[in-house]
């Protein structure tokens, strides 16, 4: 999978070059842990479209990680999915384009 991310704030999910999901995303670097809001407006994963996910965030020179709760669920507070908690954890490694 690829993420692409725009300097506005919209995002688009690939799936073998093939765009599965986009939307928009607001960031707060001001907290600890960073915070992340992400709406997806239009996915073909299910349960995305429309719903707001509460997230947290680390960025390295290489690396993201996000961590989120599901839909209408507090904030996670540390980047982990305990079975069960409907947390996605998500860890992206950065790819130089040619």
């Amino acid at each position: 999978m690829t993420v692409v991310n725009g300097i506005d704030g919209q995002w688009h999910l690939l799936s073998e070059g093939l765009k599965i999901a986009e939307g928009f995303n607001g960031i707060d670097p001001t907290t600890t842990p960073k915070r992340l809001d992400l709406v997806g407006v239009q996915a073909s994963v299910d349960g995305l479209r429309g719903r707001q996910y509460l997230g947290i965030y680390e960025v390295t020179a290489t690396t993201r990680r996000m961590c989120f709760a599901p839909a209408g669920q507090p904030r996670p507070d540390a980047f982990t999915s305990p079975e069960g908690s409907g947390r996605i954890l998500v860890e992206l490694e950065r790819v130089k384009f040619q």
